[in-house]
């Protein structure tokens, strides 16, 4: 797990499927500009199931779906996944994420694409 710090958060990663490795929050986040640069995305969150343990803390699990349609000259594959995730926290009043994690059911990669 890698720590990610900004004077605004702290992201914590564990990134078992990347392909580059990112070990800081700068190459985490020119991992993702590569990846998604150019790209089309769809992320989308089903059928949430949340649970309030306190005032200010709740579990959720999100069933997902997520593609992400890099260009076809960009070097990197078309990936759809699915998958569940994340908790939440209330602070000042205001529930925001305070865990996310994305535990893929199935994750497809390819390069080969239909038309093109």
């Amino acid at each position: 797990m890698t720590l990610l710090h900004s004077s605004a958060a702290t992201l914590w990663v564990n990134i078992g499927e990347s392909t580059t490795g990112p070990k800081d929050r700068d190459s985490f986040i020119a991992s993702v500009r590569a990846h998604l640069d150019g790209a089309v995305t769809v992320h989308q969150g089903h059928t949430p199931e949340i649970t309030i343990i306190d005032a200010d803390h709740a579990t959720g699990i999100w069933a997902t779906f997520d593609l992400v349609e890099p260009p076809v000259d960009s070097g990197f594959p078309l990936l759809t996944g699915y998958g569940h995730y994340l908790d939440y926290i209330r602070e000042d009043g205001v529930w925001r994420i305070s865990r996310l994690e994305l535990t893929r059911i199935k994750r497809s990669t390819a390069f080969d694409r239909a038309g093109g």
